[in-house]
């Protein structure tokens, strides 16, 4: 289970839940972006399933381009929290898809809980998909038409 994230410089709040994440044990890998260029490059290859993305997000046009490249993170599941909860960021917010959108300052441990059941079920998800092997096959026979 992997985590990729997109923290803004400028909160503080975002490093220390990434900290507390990381002693939490719930993810192999944390990656961090610090700017959205970096975080579309790295979206422009496959990520190994299944991730979480994470995004703290500081001002509104930022928002404007996460939604202009949405295309790039529609079947990963996403957390967005926002710095400045307005209503037009929170409106903005909504049409990324989250799975959770919260204002910076939500307890951070109820992030860690509802990150780790997010993780739980990617992962029984994962588990309950049957082996290649085990997965029905398409036949596709050849009709003898006259």
């Amino acid at each position: 289970m992997d985590l990729l994230s997109l923290l803004s410089p400028s909160c503080i709040t975002a490093h220390v839940l990434i900290g507390m994440i990381s002693k939490a044990g719930i993810f192999t890998v944390i990656e961090i972006h610090k700017s959205l260029d970096s975080l579309f490059q790295r979206l422009q290859f496959p990520l190994p399933n299944p991730t979480i993305l994470l995004i703290a997000i500081s001002t509104e046009q930022h928002l404007n381009q996460l939604l202009v490249h949405k295309n790039l993170f529609t079947d990963i599941p996403l957390v967005l929290l926002v710095i400045h909860h307005l209503p037009e960021m929170l409106t903005l917010g909504h049409r990324l898809r989250p799975r959770l959108l919260v204002p910076i300052g939500t307890d951070v441990q109820e992030l860690i809980t509802v990150l780790t059941k997010m993780a739980r079920s990617l992962r029984q998800r994962e588990e309950d998909l049957p082996w290649p092997e085990e997965r029905p096959r398409l036949v596709m026979r050849a009709r003898n038409t006259k």
